[in-house]
This record gives structure tokens, C-alpha cells and sequence, in this order.
């Protein structure tokens, strides 16, 4: 099971907010889960590190990552629904 412990919104674009997600069964605290919207659908990021790449465009480089995207988006998943659970518990806006 996956929870959402903190919640902090912001309106930047895409970007809503940073969460703390714990999940339960690892036994571990993610903290700087990036929550992002966009045309209707939203989805998790892992905290990550932003750097530039050879191009010249600002990548970032996540510091926990699933091998199997599946298993990233079910993860993902289960986060946005922990997060809004504790919004609307908390009554925060996101």
C-alpha cells in the first residue's frame, strides 16, 4: 500500500506539488515526489537531479528509478490516488 504523508501544491505550469509517499510494505519514505498535470492526466516523477545535456536542454536525472515502466506507472498511479486522498482529508487544494 502506498501513502501520501505531506503534500505541498504549487502552480508552476505542469508542476502541482511535492509530496512525501510512503510505501508501507518497503518500509521507506520517498520524499520530493514531483506531481505533475497535463491535457487531463497526471502522473509522479522521483526526485531527481537537474543537469544539461549534450544539446544544450535541461534533462533530469531521476535518483530512483523502476526498471520495468509498467511497474513505474503503476506506481504512479497509486501515488496520485495516496495524494489525493490525504488533500482531501487535509483539505488541500492540488
Amino acid at each position: 500500500m502506498i501513502e501520501c504523508v505531506e503534500f505541498k501544491p504549487v502552480d508552476n505550469g505542469v508542476f502541482r506539488g511535492v509530496a512525501k509517499i510512503k510505501v508501507k510494505k518497503w518500509g521507506v519514505i520517498i520524499s520530493g515526489c514531483a506531481l505533475f498535470e497535463k491535457n487531463g492526466h497526471r502522473w509522479i516523477s522521483f526526485p531527481s537531479e537537474a543537469y544539461q545535456s549534450d544539446d544544450g536542454k535541461k534533462r533530469y536525472y531521476p535518483f530512483i528509478r523502476f526498471e520495468d515502466k509498467t511497474l513505474m506507472d503503476i506506481f504512479s498511479k497509486e501515488a496520485v490516488s495516496a495524494i489525493d486522498k490525504y488533500n482531501e482529508e487535509h483539505s488541500v487544494q492540488s
